[in-house]
């Protein structure tokens, strides 16, 4: 905190009936807060998110991890199984977006689930493509 503090002093060598005020100032060491601009992530890794929210639609996007310095999420896509339960990804095909874009985007919430639970049908999308 910064306090000012302003005094009507009169210096002695002012001629006579005129009066010059001095201004005096003081301050303690008090530290101003700091205030910070750190956006804090809506969604985590393992969120299941869309852009509406309907669950049959598909695929989903699914929060696989958040980058505090570029402000970015990492996500792919993912489908549901038959039986309904989550998930799969095809294969590995990561992408990073800012936190603005894909929350202003992606608004809805569907599920959480473990990351380690997810399965990953190809190994890669070269070896996707090239399956019959």
């Amino acid at each position: 905190m910064c306090a000012l503090l302003i005094t009507g002093c009169v210096q002695t060598n002012s001629p006579v009936g005129e009066k010059t005020p001095v201004l005096v100032t003081s301050s303690n060491d008090t530290p101003l807060p700091v205030i910070t601009t750190e956006i804090i992530p809506q969604f985590r890794p393992g969120d299941i998110i869309d852009s509406t929210q309907n669950l049959d639609r598909v695929p989903h996007l699914i929060i696989l991890d958040y980058n505090n310095t570029t402000r970015q999420y990492q996500y792919d896509i993912i489908f549901r199984n038959v039986n309904k339960s989550w998930g799969y990804r095809l294969y590995p095909e990561t992408r990073w977006v800012s936190v603005g874009f894909f929350e202003k985007n992606e608004t809805y919430l569907l599920t959480h689930i473990n990351i380690t639970d997810i399965e990953t049908r190809f190994p890669s999308k070269e070896i996707f493509e090239k399956t019959p």
